[in-house]
């Protein structure tokens, strides 16, 4: 308690969090009375509010929340952490996914959206689509930075195990349990680490993410927005660039949010946050416009 706490939480409503050295400190999750809860071999949900120090102290990886990293496994984890692929580490981008060379397997993953070195809330799920293929996606600030279809943890479904083994390493939080070693010990802050055995829809995540800024100070989603949502849209882009403020790591553009869970986020062309933005939109309850 005296060693490793930090007081400035994520926001104003989330005021607690751990500090992580990168060289010794983690938390070991394989030491609780149901363990056997935390087996997930379905669908999967990560989520963790992350304060990275850039560069890691590590200096390539910082794993978040992880289960294994087992070289006798070969190299198998299921993991959330951020990673940095440029030689003097000064970008780093987060990643959720499996990692495992099974099978040519590699690296199977949801992964983009740059790392600050502010408060970030970071989710990645997967949802089963049939076997062991699924669909991956990362959240950044509520938003849907970027999706995959990959293997996920149902490759470690059984018996019979798909690789042939049962996958037992424990779950860790700002490290890997069992070869990861300092190699990949995350370096900041983290808050309100959760796992879950099914996959977060897109508006579970912003709601999370708006209560843990706002508090119940602001509704979590406005009637309007609800509305919309309890329709059941395939796309439901509200066009609102005081959120839509991240951008696609792939094009670098803006990303217009879809509200509707369907990941059918797009790419604003040529507009940005100081250019298109509208303050007067069709009533006093949505004041947004494009």
């Amino acid at each position: 308690p005296g060693n490793g706490q930090g007081t400035n939480g994520p926001s104003g409503y989330i005021n607690n969090a751990v500090i992580f050295d990168g060289q010794t400190t983690w938390v070991d999750l394989g030491v609780g009375s149901n363990t056997a809860l935390l087996d997930v071999v379905g669908p999967i949900t990560m989520e963790a509010w992350v304060q990275a120090t850039i560069p890691q102290v590590s200096p390539q990886y910082g794993l978040i929340l992880s289960k294994g990293y087992d070289l006798s496994q070969q190299v198998d984890d299921i993991d959330l952490h951020i990673i940095s692929t440029d030689n003097s580490y000064t970008a780093y981008y987060y990643w959720g996914g499996i990692y495992t060379g099974w099978n040519s397997l590699d690296q199977q993953s949801a992964q983009g959206a740059p790392t600050t070195t502010s408060w970030q809330h970071v989710v990645a799920t997967w949802n089963q689509i049939s076997g062991t293929n699924g669909l991956w996606s990362l959240y950044v600030n509520g938003v849907l930075m970027v999706t995959n279809q990959a293997v996920g943890p149902a490759l470690y479904a059984g018996p019979p195990y798909a690789q042939g083994f049962a996958f037992t390493d424990p779950w860790a939080i700002g490290n890997g349990t069992a070869d990861g070693g300092a190699g990949r010990l995350f370096s900041g802050q983290l808050s309100q680490v959760a796992l879950y055995t099914n996959a977060l829809t897109a508006a579970e995540v912003l709601a999370h993410y708006e209560v843990g800024i706002y508090g119940t100070t602001k509704p979590i989603l406005s009637a309007y927005k609800s509305t919309v949502l309890a329709s059941h849209p395939v796309g439901y882009w509200p066009l609102d660039l005081t959120v839509d403020t991240n951008k696609n790591a792939g094009t670098g553009n803006y990303i217009a949010t879809d509200l509707s869970g369907h990941g059918n986020f797009g790419d604003y062309k040529n507009i940005s946050p100081g250019n298109g933005q509208g303050t007067n939109g069709p009533s006093g309850y949505i004041n947004n416009a494009v």
